[in-house]
């Protein structure tokens, strides 16, 4: 009989039911593992909010829908105001100083007391799972057992990919699993990383029972075709840039194609829109 491996997802953030795609990803690899016979936990913090990051939830263990999440509080004492400098400096392209990358880090969202248990606990499990790239949990939690550790970055090319101490952190941990090749080619073109270091796994998605699309036309009284965004509306998402596109295209080509908006955030549509459906969270 083979081994009962434990494994460990370290998230800065999770539900068990949530519209974030690294959160949606962490559930549904977690629930695969489990059914392969594996010992799967979930750390993370108590946030819920991707933007106060303030502790929402009870710390401690919990199971919910089959899952163990253990919940942490969120570092106390961040300088919001020095982090949110830095990072405007990332946003416009400015090059940082190895010193303030690690103090934009260090004021990032993290949790010491997330990190230190796991690093008192190291040896009890096979491999953990970093997701995603970007925060100073995934970050700090890189350095203890990097020889058993394995990002899953869902990198974007981005400010923040371009950061000495991501290049560094790709390049310390195991291995690093994609969603798609071209994520994997840009990690390779930014980070430096060996081919043979990464290997691109994706995610499918199972539709519900009786699954049908005319059920959400006819819902929401769409007859025409349609192309549909679902996932966060922020401009972070570059949800500006798809409704410009979109904008654009119809332009040049008249029709009765629509674009149909569903997700969290608010969207700013410009006046006189009549090709976009905004359904906002459903």
């Amino acid at each position: 009989m083979s081994k009962v491996r434990r494994l460990a997802f370290v998230v800065p953030r999770f539900e068990p039911v949530s519209a974030g795609g690294a959160e949606v990803l962490t559930r549904e690899f977690a629930r695969r593992l489990i059914a392969k016979g594996n010992e799967v936990e979930i750390f993370t913090t108590c946030a819920r909010n991707h933007f106060t990051w303030q502790n929402y939830y009870e710390e401690g263990r919990h199971s919910s829908d089959g899952l163990v999440i253990n919940r942490f509080r969120v570092k106390d004492g961040r300088n919001v105001d020095l982090f949110l400098k830095l990072q405007s400096l990332i946003d416009r392209g400015i090059q940082l100083s190895t010193s303030e990358e690690k103090q934009w880090i260090s004021e990032s969202v993290t949790s010491p007391d997330l990190v230190n248990y796991l690093e008192s606990n190291k040896n009890n499990f096979d491999v953990f799972f970093l997701i995603p790239y970007l925060f100073g949990l995934t970050y700090f939690t890189s350095f203890f057992a990097p020889e058993k550790t394995v990002l899953i970055p869902c990198l974007h090319d981005e400010g923040f990919a371009r950061l000495g101490i991501f290049r560094d952190m790709f390049n310390r941990v195991k291995g690093v699993m994609f969603n798609a090749y071209p994520e994997q080619v840009l990690a390779e073109k930014l980070m430096g990383l060996p081919a043979e270091k990464g290997r691109v796994a994706g995610l499918g998605f199972e539709p519900g029972a009786g699954y049908n699309s005319s059920l959400f036309q006819n819902k929401f009284g769409i007859e025409e075709p349609f192309i549909l965004f679902a996932g966060r509306r922020e401009r972070g998402k570059n949800i500006h840039v798809l409704i410009e596109y979109f904008n654009c295209y119809k332009l040049n080509n008249p029709g009765d194609l629509k674009l149909v908006l569903l997700g969290t955030g608010e969207v700013d549509l410009p006046a006189g829109t009549k090709d976009i459906i905004d359904l906002g969270y459903i």
